[in-house]
């Protein structure tokens, strides 16, 4: 492996971990807006924790949870970095069949947020000339099939997102 191929590794794993932090640090506040208590020490979070927090955020009510611009492309952003990071060290043999199904999984966590977070609809400049309107926002209705078959599952509903 070349120094340019290793230097390209690092950044796109730096990437990924700041894309992911962008996002997980959005996710704890909003859930916390949800009424989400911290049980474990403060900064450690589990998948199933992570799991937890996106099921309360997506089925709540509070409109600080829809999912900011920023940090909806910080989220799609870590979720291609992670499969390219998984890919490449898979097939340079980098890495373990349980790190493999670990990065997997983490990776289909990650994209069920995608698809169950509300996201802020964006103003129509055209529709929306005087500014001292507020945005209007919406909640997407996405459907999920679980590309996962774990225990941790269990605690993801697969409903639908409701007005």
């Amino acid at each position: 492996m070349s120094a340019t191929q290793i230097q390209s590794v690092r950044l796109q794993h730096k990437n990924v971990k700041r894309n992911t932090r962008i996002f997980k640090q959005w996710l704890e506040a909003a859930a916390k807006a949800s009424g989400w208590i911290n049980f474990g020490h403060e900064g450690e979070r589990t998948t199933g924790d992570i799991a937890a927090q996106i099921e309360l955020v997506s089925n709540s009510q509070c409109e600080a949870n829809f999912i900011p611009a920023d940090v909806h492309v910080a989220l799609r952003n870590a979720i291609e970095g992670r499969k390219t990071c998984k890919d490449f060290f898979q097939a340079k043999r980098l890495s373990t069949q349980r790190s493999t199904t670990e990065h997997s999984h983490f990776i289909a966590l990650l994209e069920h947020a995608l698809n169950v977070l509300p996201r802020q609809k964006r103003e129509d400049p055209e529709l929306h000339r005087d500014r001292h309107h507020s945005s209007t926002l919406e909640a997407p209705m996405t459907s999920f099939s679980s590309p996962v078959n774990d225990s941790e599952w269990h605690l993801v509903s697969r409903k639908r997102r409701r007005s």
